[in-house]
């Protein structure tokens, strides 16, 4: 009987890779999320290396439009990589994940965000940095600021 390949030479089968975390079920509008995508086999035997070449595009559904959003991705070098991304504003969006190519089992997510709670806004200067900020003011304290990279 053939002995199966080590979980370092077997090939990605993108059908067979999950994701999971926030990332994939939505959010608040203007706050960063995260995922998980777990790459996998053939058979479904979860892979221990990294090297693949991961795609996150969040695409605007709905009447508003608007630009597609790529995600950031870090390879965790062990068979998982880490995705993030940020949506501008309320709405409905679709979570395309590729792995070498092809999409990840169940993708694309569709996912719902939320508009930001009254008093909180936030504004992306340049280089990508995001601040988060609450209108309302404190008596004896400091307010709070957020900061978060896209």
């Amino acid at each position: 009987e053939p002995v199966p390949a080590p979980a370092t030479l077997r090939p990605v089968d993108p059908s067979r890779c999950t994701a999971g975390g926030a990332g994939i079920g939505g959010g608040t509008a203007g706050t960063e999320v995260t995922f998980t995508v777990t790459s996998a086999d053939a058979v479904g035997n979860r892979l221990r290396v990294g090297g693949g070449t991961l795609v996150v595009e969040v695409i605007p559904n709905g009447l508003g439009g608007g630009a597609t959003i790529s995600g950031t991705t870090t390879d965790l070098a062990d068979g998982a990589y880490l995705c993030t991304y940020t949506v501008p504003t309320r709405g409905d969006y679709s979570v395309s994940v590729a792995l070498d190519g092809g999409p990840i089992h169940g993708s694309p997510f569709p996912v719902f965000f939320s508009s930001a709670p009254p008093g909180v806004s936030s504004a992306t200067v340049a280089g990508g940095v995001s601040f988060g900020f609450n209108n309302q003011s404190v008596v004896g304290g400091f307010n709070t600021v957020g900061i978060c990279r896209d």
